[in-house]
This record gives C-alpha cells, structure tokens and sequence, in this order.
C-alpha cells in the first residue's frame, strides 16, 4: 500500500513536469506524458486495492489516535446511551451493554436492523482504543466491516486484515493483546449459514483472538445465532432511553419531540 502511494506520488509529480513541457511545445514529451496518464490508472487502482479499510490501521501510536478520531466523528458514538443487554436463551437481569468487554471476552450482538448494534461496537472500539493510547498493556482493537461479505469471498481473505495490522500471521493472533471488532454480519440471506460456518470454525479453532466482538443483525423468523460463544441482545427501549436519546441527539428540539412520540 506505502510502495504504491509512493509510486502515485512520484507520477504524479512527474506528470505536472512533463505537462509543462509540453505546453510549452517541447514535443518529444508528448510519448512519455501518454504512458503516465496511461500508467496513472493502475496505480490508482493498486492503491484501492491494498489500501486498509477506514477504520484499520497498524499498531502504533499515531494510527491509534487517528482510530480514535474517526470513530468519534460517526454518528452517535460520543452521544451513545447505555442500554441494557440480555443473554439470549438464559435467564438473568438485564445488564448495562457497557459491561459486556468484562463479562464477555467473546460475544455477538444481535438485534434487528436500526437497533444501535453498530454505534454500540463503536463506542466500545473507541473505549478501547483511548485504554490501548494510554496504556500499551491493553488489548489494541482492530475493526473489519463484514457487511460487504458475500459468499463467494472467504472468511480468511478478510482476516488477512488481522494479519497486516499485527504483522504477524493468523496462526499467532490467537496470544496476541487484540480486541476484535467484527461489524455488519447478517444471519439472514443466501450465504448467511456459510458465513456463521466459517466464522464459528474460526472461533472454535486454536488461532482465535481472546477477544472478539461481533455484530450480527437478524430478522423477525431468524434461526438462532450459535458461532459457539456467548449472544447477547440490545433490549427494547424504555421510555426513559427514548428520553436520553432524544435529549443527546435533538438538544432543543427533544421536547417537540417527545411529546409527539410519547403518550404522556
């Protein structure tokens, strides 16, 4: 990714001399100008190709601050309310979805569309990412975005992620410090049932990362989520949660609001 940047780079700076020269009619530049803006294209496209994903970096303490900026500039991270999580098929009060990296090193999260599964990995990313800047003996998190995982794509190619990030092979992640973020799976669709295969296979194996957090979102006849560890699901809201909600996202307008919404 850093050679093709590089490349681009000296391209493009070699493209700005040539075109000077040939504004300025010096015509044997003319064939080397063609070949860049021919070459140009292909070294934009390298760099798509091996470029990380957005919020995917490798581990140091520029990239992690970087981490931490861009999740506080999605949507509803710094705003984000508590809510209470429940343990899918065992009984047991609710708990607070801030306790779940303590009580649950591997967990998925599942809940239908819109229910806030996204934003709630995010901000426990970005708790963990603001631990990891302060204190190197916390676990660094890595985020990868399952959402464009279609069948035909293996489960390994998109960990190879987890690979350029620790340096290391897969094979090792498994006694590294990480914390695994995996956003976007759906139990529901064509490929699904491959996909929960190939995910469950991974967490049962030896190479797993101790830490793993994944989302999964399912619909109202979904099977249920078995990838072998621990499933949790954002419970439903309360009024007092539509409240704080209301009050973090709208600020003056949550009163309008709210008396629309709610039956007083």
């Amino acid at each position: 990714y850093n050679i093709a940047r590089l490349l681009r780079f000296v391209l493009y700076a070699y493209l700005i001399l040539l075109n000077v020269g040939w504004i300025i009619g010096i015509d044997k530049f003319e064939a080397w100008r063609t070949l860049l803006l021919f070459l140009i294209p292909l070294i934009e496209g390298a760099v798509k190709k091996y470029a990380p994903s957005d919020l995917v970096m490798s581990r140091n303490p520029a990239n992690l601050n970087r981490l931490i900026s861009d999740l506080k500039l999605q949507e509803g991270v710094l705003e984000y309310v508590d809510l209470p999580v429940t343990r899918v098929n065992r009984s047991g009060r609710p708990i607070s979805s801030l306790e779940i990296p303590e009580r649950f090193p591997r967990v998925v999260i599942v809940g239908k569309a819109g229910t806030g599964k996204t934003t709630l990995l995010r901000y426990l990313a970005l708790k963990a990412a603001e631990a990891c800047l302060k204190d190197k003996e916390q676990p660094f998190p890595i985020l990868l975005d399952l959402s464009n995982w279609t069948g035909r794509k293996n489960l390994s190619n998109i960990l190879k992620e987890i690979e350029r990030v620790e340096q290391k092979p897969l094979s090792a992640i498994g006694q590294s410090n990480t914390y695994v973020f995996l956003d976007g799976l759906s139990a529901s669709g064509p490929a699904s049932a491959k996909q929960l295969q190939q995910l469950k296979s991974w967490l049962q194996g030896p190479h797993a990362p101790v830490r793993v957090l994944i989302t999964c979102r399912v619909g109202e006849d979904a099977e249920p989520v078995d990838l072998g560890v621990p499933v949790v699901e954002l419970g439903e809201l309360q009024e007092d949660h539509v409240r704080e909600i209301a009050e973090h996202y709208l600020h003056d307008l949550a009163p309008d609001f709210l008396q629309r919404v709610l039956i007083e």
